[in-house]
């Protein structure tokens, strides 16, 4: 399999997705590539990584992480599943996903089945409440108003725009940092 194709049915290896009109376009060619009949979620400890797993069969067969606000999140979600399908949302406890393990689809995999003995079905509401959730948590650790303008100027510099809080890399307003 070409590089290419590789990185289209494991985007997780790459940046997150971080706009709906960049999800929408990689929808398109992933669908050129590959059929799936069930989404699942995997999260870790802390829940700081999120993948989203396409499966055909039970197998993965493409991965996408995606750095978008939940309603966004959910709307990606309810595109990427069959109408009335529940999502499959496991949560590795005692681990972090690495840059490492976002490399194959394979790792992926092994940890989704580790993940096994904590999973559950969840419908589309329960995971854009999980979404929420998720969001709430991270806006209330290691942000706030006690950094001066010389920090925010640095980690403006140094993280390219993006946060470098460990699996979100959400794009940061430059004009909100500096508040």
């Amino acid at each position: 399999m070409n590089n290419e194709i590789s990185q289209l049915l494991n985007q997780a290896a790459s940046s997150p997705i971080d706009s709906v009109d960049n999800f929408e376009q990689h929808l398109v060619n992933l669908k050129k590539l590959t059929n799936w009949d069930h989404v699942g979620i995997l999260t870790d400890e802390g829940n700081g990584n999120t993948v989203i797993l396409l499966t055909l069969n039970h197998k993965i067969v493409a991965t996408i992480r995606i750095c978008l606000e939940p309603s966004l999140m959910s709307n990606c979600l309810k595109t990427l599943s069959m109408e009335g399908e529940t999502v499959t949302y496991r949560c590795i406890q005692g681990y972090a996903i690495t840059s490492d393990d976002f490399l194959y689809i394979e790792a992926i995999e092994a940890i989704w089945g580790t993940a096994s003995t904590q999973s559950t079905e969840s419908t589309q509401s329960e995971i854009n409440e999980l979404f929420v959730r998720f969001e709430d948590k991270r806006k209330k650790k290691g942000r706030g108003p006690d950094f001066t303008k010389d920090t925010k100027d640095t980690v403006w510099r140094e993280s390219f725009g993006r946060c470098m809080f460990r699996g979100c890399g959400a794009k940061l307003d430059y004009d909100e940092m500096r508040v």
